[in-house]
């Protein structure tokens, strides 16, 4: 009996170990687990964890004039020395002021893995293009991952590789331009006083164009299309032509600014005010198409002496409506920044 009891207690023990060392590996494993998930997680002080908090940072930066801090959004190699780091900030700056062409912030992908749409590498997006000697080059993000395990995005050396190259040293973009004394040169938010001026002179100059644009072509249709104001769909002309002088606008203020060489960073905290226009000008033609659909259905059910279909069409037409100024006012504020979700 006594032997039996010595048995048993000889195989509990020996199942019991390797139990226990499980345990324990299991154990272990689940704490690196958790450090590894929390590195990942770590957010960048900087934000260049998606391509949006990398080109914002970017330029708040270029318009705090803060080159040091500009650079940390670009990815240099070691070979590049510290005394042109901010050189190379400052070529990066001219580009994009007298050739470059970027997308509105609000466009740029706020996805940690960018826009996996783009038909590119998945670790980089294209947020822009420069010309040099009428070349097209792509201004590109690039995520890199640095030596702590962090993904980041940074301003790509496929493009900044471009600026340090010798064929493009005397490139006209990069001559010195006569500078000026006056109050007009000095700076607000980064961007020189006179360019501020000169990009709302041009917005408005724009719309006067395009108001007399779209005033000019409303005539022709009017002298080519007989009876015109007789006719039911005479509508038609008005729904399409308020927002077309808007687009139209917006279009000649972006070739204007960038052929004249307004500072980026004038042309990007403009760039809001292009976006509302643009919205605005499709929230017009929606709302315009709505009444003029709703007129063609008036006059029908009138010959009908339908007055519950014209009810109906009250109804909807209103509800319309209203969905559309609550679509436009979350839009408007998602546009100049704040979280409607």
């Amino acid at each position: 009996m006594r032997r039996l009891i010595v048995l048993l207690m000889l195989c509990g023990g020996i199942i019991s170990i390797p139990t226990v060392r499980a345990n324990q590996l299991l154990k272990t494993s689940k704490i690196d687990t958790t450090e590894v998930n929390e590195a990942k997680e770590k957010p960048d002080p900087l934000g260049r964890s998606t391509p949006k908090g990398t080109f914002k940072g970017f330029f708040k930066a270029l318009g705090n004039e803060n080159q040091s801090q500009a650079a940390k959004y670009m990815d240099l190699p070691d070979t590049v020395l510290q005394n042109q780091v901010k050189s190379l900030v400052r070529k990066l700056e001219i580009t994009l002021d007298r050739s470059g062409q970027v997308l509105p912030v609000n466009l740029i992908s706020g996805n940690p893995e960018g826009d996996l749409k783009e038909d590119l590498d998945p670790t980089l997006e294209k947020v822009g293009t420069i010309i040099l000697q009428g070349n097209e080059i792509p201004l590109l993000l690039e995520r890199i991952t640095t030596e702590d395990n962090q993904k980041l995005w940074l301003f790509s050396w496929k493009t900044l590789e471009v600026l340090t190259k010798e064929e493009y040293a005397d490139d006209e973009v990069f001559s010195d331009r006569p500078g000026s004394d006056s109050m007009l040169s000095s700076r607000f938010q980064g961007g020189p006083i006179k360019d501020w001026i000169g990009i709302i002179l041009l917005a408005i100059g724009a719309y006067l164009v395009a108001w007399v644009f779209t005033l000019i072509l409303g005539r022709l249709v009017r002298l080519w299309w007989k009876n015109f104001t007789k006719s039911k769909h005479h509508n038609v002309l008005i729904t399409l032509l308020i927002p077309l002088r808007l687009v139209l606008a917006v279009a000649i203020l972006l070739y204007f600014t960038r052929t004249l060489g307004i500072s980026i960073v004038v042309r990007q905290a403009f760039a809001v005010v292009n976006i509302i226009a643009l919205w605005v000008a499709l929230f017009i033609f929606i709302w315009l198409l709505i009444n003029t659909l709703s007129s063609y259905g008036e006059e029908r059910l009138r010959e009908k002496n339908s007055f519950v279909g014209l009810s109906a069409i009250s109804f909807f037409r209103n509800t319309a409506k209203f969905i559309l100024v609550l679509v436009a006012l979350l839009i408007a504020l998602d546009t100049i920044g704040v979280n409607v979700t």
